[in-house]
Order: structure tokens, then C-alpha cells, then sequence
């Protein structure tokens, strides 16, 4: 049994002898050069990697954006300064809408309308590609046949947006 206690402290003494050839001791002044030099050189490649070589005057990453805000208007003799139109009951009326893009770009934009007062109303906007060039103007035919035998109000509005997305008025109502 005393041979069996030998044996063990035996294996204790070299497993410990050989875990302390792996502490590191950070007082010693080579130890602290060797890891200062690997800290300063993993944070030096960070930092080359993060930025563009100074005086190449090319960044492959930046883009020119400007923010634009899409002014339009609507004019015709048939809409009040609301933008609306009131049919009476059982009857249609027709009116060319102007509109008018106060804008410095050519966009595109989308008609809408809103029924207001009144349903079982016809709307009919004869448009072909939603594009006005900048500081232009464009007319559109507008064709309103009110099915009811009161009188309805439409009120009529534009929003600009993208060519190739939907554009979403108030109360999510999706206009393509």
C-alpha cells in the first residue's frame, strides 16, 4: 500500500512538473515584448483592413444620394381646392386633370382617388406609364360614374414613388 502511495505522489510530482513548463510568466521582459508585439500587430492588420489606402481617391463604396422631395400638383376646372369632385346622383362626369411636377428629376408617379361621401362609384384614369418629366406638365383623362341615386364626392390625389414598386397610400391601401 506505502508502494501504491509512492506511485501516485510520483505521478502527481511529474504531471506537475510538466504543467509548469506551460505557465507563462507574464513579469518576464521577454514574455511581455512577444505579446505586446502580437497585440499591436493583430490590431495593426484590423486597422489596414477597415480602411482604404489614403490618397487613391477611390472609394468603390460610396454613393452620390441626394433626398428629393416629389412636389406635384393637380389642376381642372371640375375639382375644388380640395381636390375633390362631387357627382350627383345617377349621372357621370368626365374633366382632364392637369398635373403639374415641380421637381428637378424626372419620377413616376400614381393617381389615386378617395371616395369620401356616397358609394357604387365608377373611376376611370386614362394613364399609360405613371412618368412625368421634371418641371412638366401631363394630362389625364378622368371619366366618374356614380351608380348611386344620391350624390358621392371623390377626392382625387398623386404620389410619387418608384417604377418598380407599389406604392402604399394611407390606411395601406395598395395603388398599381
Amino acid at each position: 500500500m506505502n508502494e501504491n502511495m509512492n506511485n501516485e505522489l510520483n505521478q502527481v510530482e511529474e504531471q506537475t512538473q510538466e504543467n509548469e513548463g506551460l505557465n507563462i510568466n507574464f513579469n518576464d521582459k521577454r514574455v511581455k515584448v512577444i505579446f505586446s508585439s502580437a497585440i499591436l500587430g493583430a490590431f495593426l492588420i484590423c486597422l489596414g483592413m477597415s480602411y482604404a489606402l489614403p490618397g487613391t481617391g477611390i472609394n468603390s463604396t460610396s454613393v452620390n444620394e441626394e433626398t428629393i422631395n416629389l412636389v406635384y400638383g393637380l389642376e381642372s376646372s371640375s375639382l375644388d381646392k380640395y381636390n375633390t369632385v362631387t357627382v350627383e346622383g345617377k349621372k357621370s362626369v368626365s374633366f382632364v386633370l392637369t398635373i403639374d411636377s415641380s421637381n428637378k428629376v424626372d419620377s413616376y408617379y400614381k393617381l389615386y382617388y378617395e371616395l369620401i361621401k356616397g358609394n357604387d362609384v365608377i373611376v376611370t384614369i386614362s394613364e399609360n406609364d405613371n412618368f412625368i418629366a421634371k418641371n412638366d406638365k401631363k394630362k389625364v383623362n378622368i371619366y366618374v360614374y356614380n351608380g348611386n341615386n344620391t350624390e358621392s364626392t371623390i377626392k382625387f390625389g398623386i404620389v410619387g414613388g418608384l417604377s418598380s414598386e407599389d406604392i402604399v397610400a394611407d390606411k395601406g391601401i395598395v395603388l398599381n
